[in-house]
């Protein structure tokens, strides 16, 4: 029986398909049994990723009744061994969280970074651009929604999300440090000095 030009065509993009199904499926599975364990950028000092509040530019009470800080960062984490030769793109931030008694678990995002990768990058230069050393300034500023902040403890946290070329994006976290905010509200003022407010008043919001 023949086959009219438009049945062959219909038959090999058929096969097309199915071949490049199999070759997604094949590329998202090697995802599978690759193992991501973030480190400091050096591992001989301190084997888990640093990332830490240092310092605030600004911790004080705004207009709308809400507590707003920004902060500065001692970053040093390294994640190389997230990638695979089918990461497309590595997004990392760090949130900050902390408990009310209204709202319960509180969290923010403070500071991203999103890394993208060419097709046929080498291993060296994607494991160069996942490391990541200093003292940063938080991209976001942190605002509370009615209580206020300080005096309370938080928790930091790196969290990542790896975009494969082929497959599904798989994520992870890790806690990285633990501080309190600041009892007594403080800004920096034009001439550079750190000025504080005056400390909160028993009994007031």
């Amino acid at each position: 029986m023949s086959h009219s030009p438009w049945h062959r065509l219909n038959a090999t993009l058929t096969l097309a398909v199915a071949i490049f199904a199999v070759l997604v499926a094949c590329a998202s599975v090697t995802d599978v049994f690759h193992a991501c364990a973030p480190t400091s950028s050096m591992p001989f000092m301190s084997r888990s990723p640093i990332v830490r509040v240092v310092d605030y530019e600004r911790f004080a009470r705004v207009a709308d009744s809400r507590d707003e800080a920004v902060v500065r960062l001692e970053v040093d984490y390294d994640l190389s061994s997230c990638a695979s030769w089918n990461t497309k793109m590595v997004f990392a931030h760090v949130t900050v969280s902390w408990e009310t008694e209204t709202r319960g678990v509180n969290e923010a995002t403070i500071w991203d970074d999103a890394v993208k990768f060419d097709r046929w990058e080498s291993a060296e230069s994607k494991a160069k651009k996942l490391r990541k050393q200093g003292v940063i300034r938080a991209k976001y500023k942190l605002r509370s929604v009615d209580e206020r902040l300080s005096g309370r403890g938080m928790e930091v946290k790196l969290r990542w999300a790896v975009t494969p070329r082929a497959g599904r994006i798989w994520r992870g976290e890790t806690s990285t440090s633990n501080a309190t905010f600041p009892v007594e509200y403080l800004n920096v003022g034009g001439d550079g000095q750190r000025a504080r407010a005056a400390p909160r008043t028993p009994g007031m919001p």
